[in-house]
């Protein structure tokens, strides 16, 4: 963990840790999705691992790169400081299901393709016309993925990194691989492989204090030594100005 230096502390789980760390040399920050290795490193984490690296899209958190500590598989990903999705989603609470004759209603309005869009809701042409064409019971005759990407109203405002250009980008041509990370799928197996393992000083917790120690122990090397002085005792420091001032004549004195 060199690459990283730690800020603070995110939340916690029942599988692991979250921290938030600073890239040394970039100075971005990046969240970091800490395990303990050994038996929570299961098939689970790793098919988690390798579809998060497949996965590219602004409203996605980006992985970065897993990297082995001596008592971690730490998951590093892009930060998203808006805070949880699961505190926002019980902050606006849920839909009123007090009466389901309503439900069971609309249900049966989408199957049969029923809607009128309010004459107070203001639509442009082109967002009517697109709706109308998706709004069709035949799969035959409803209007394609390609073309909805493809019409006028969808295109307004699209942000670029959505486009069909910009997404083709993220993958590679052979095979429509994705090369979002610098690490291959065979390098993350072999990590998630080697965390399985728990090294024999290990210890169980979530404290990062030994990934850090072996960084603490040289900076504290590195600092320059500073002989300690011991704090002069105030009577004899007050003793030996009375000496030096030659106020006190020392051989006069009998004890």
């Amino acid at each position: 963990m060199d690459k990283y230096e730690e800020v603070r502390d995110i939340g916690s789980g029942n599988f692991g840790v979250a921290r938030l760390m600073r890239n040394r040399e970039t100075r971005g920050l990046v969240a970091v999705k800490l395990i303990e290795r050994g038996h929570r490193i299961d098939e689970n984490v790793y098919r988690e691992i390798i579809n998060h690296r497949s996965l590219r899209h602004p409203n996605i958190i980006q992985f970065i790169e897993v990297i082995l500590t001596p008592r971690h598989l730490a998951i590093v990903m892009e930060y998203a400081a808006g805070g949880e999705l699961f505190d926002r989603i019980v902050d606006r609470g849920r839909f009123n299901q007090d009466d389901p004759k309503n439900i069971r209603k609309t249900i049966q309005r989408i199957a049969a393709i029923q809607y009128k869009i309010p004459d107070n809701i203001h639509i442009s042409d082109e967002c009517r016309e697109l709706i109308s064409c998706i709004f069709v019971s035949n799969p035959s005759r409803r209007i394609t993925m390609r073309e909805i990407k493809s019409h006028p109203w969808f295109l307004k405002n699209l942000p670029r990194e959505l486009t069909e250009a910009v997404q083709l980008s993220y993958f590679r041509r052979d095979n429509s691989v994705p090369a979002f990370s610098d690490q291959t799928t065979e390098e993350i197996m072999k990590i998630v492989k080697e965390a399985r393992t728990m090294p024999k000083s290990s210890r169980s917790g979530y404290g990062y204090s030994d990934e850090f120690s072996d960084e603490e122990e040289k900076e504290e090397e590195n600092e320059p030594k500073v002989e300690e002085e011991e704090e002069e005792d105030e009577c004899d420091k007050r003793v030996r100005e009375v000496r030096e001032s030659g106020e006190l004549d020392m051989a006069s004195l009998r004890i």
